[in-house]
């Protein structure tokens, strides 16, 4: 999933800022935190930290934590998209 030098860095980096979704206390806060992880994770995937495929991999992670968090708040969504 990685190429960068350091894939465990990357890795816990990564988780990091995955973990910022589910502790997140309010839906807005969930939501920006989901943006920063995505952002984080396209950062990563520019530099060619990680693959094509990896970068994919953490989106969809981020983006069901999202919905998972979201659904604890009684927040559905319409549709799964950024």
């Amino acid at each position: 999933m990685s190429l960068s030098r350091s894939p465990e860095k990357t890795q816990i980096r990564v988780n990091a800022a995955l973990d910022m979704i589910g502790v997140a206390d309010d839906p807005l806060k969930v939501r920006f935190a989901t943006a920063y992880a995505i952002g984080y994770i396209d950062a990563l995937h520019d530099e060619r930290s990680i693959t094509v495929d990896g970068a994919e991999l953490y989106r969809q992670d981020a983006f069901a934590r999202r919905r998972e968090r979201l659904a604890c708040f009684g927040v559905t969504l319409d549709h799964d998209e950024p």
